[in-house]
């Protein structure tokens, strides 16, 4: 089982409106479930507190999360939770703290593990 969602904003303006591309994998999910996601964020991320800003905003939905700067300049942040609560996260993620500008938001659904801090994939 898996579910992938990706959320990206190419910086195309129309009206003062950023546009967002959806890109849904669908797969079964039963959403009364605990779910594990994996999500990078790309873009100003990393020196700015976006991984405060992450743990943060992860306490105040009720959701697992660890957030991790990698080499190439983006953050992975592993969370788990409910689908719904984890869903919201991505979307505040999307936003960012101040004085962060995400570019990119790519997240993998999969089940849960129980453990935010068990990371087989490192890059």
């Amino acid at each position: 089982m898996q579910l992938s969602l990706k959320i990206a904003d190419k910086g195309q303006r129309q009206k003062g409106k950023r546009f967002y591309k959806f890109l849904f994998k669908i797969a079964d999910v039963n959403f009364g479930e605990t779910v594990r996601a994996e999500i990078y964020v790309s873009g100003r991320v990393q020196g700015v507190g976006f991984r405060r800003f992450a743990r943060s905003a992860a306490e105040n939905l009720g959701v697992d999360c660890n957030p991790i700067n990698l080499r190439d300049g983006r953050v992975l942040v592993v969370a788990e939770g409910k689908p719904e609560a984890v869903e919201l996260l991505i979307k505040e993620l999307r936003k960012g703290p101040t004085f962060a500008h995400v570019e990119d938001v790519e997240a993998t659904f999969k089940k849960a593990s129980g453990n935010v801090y068990d990371l087989s994939i490192r890059s």
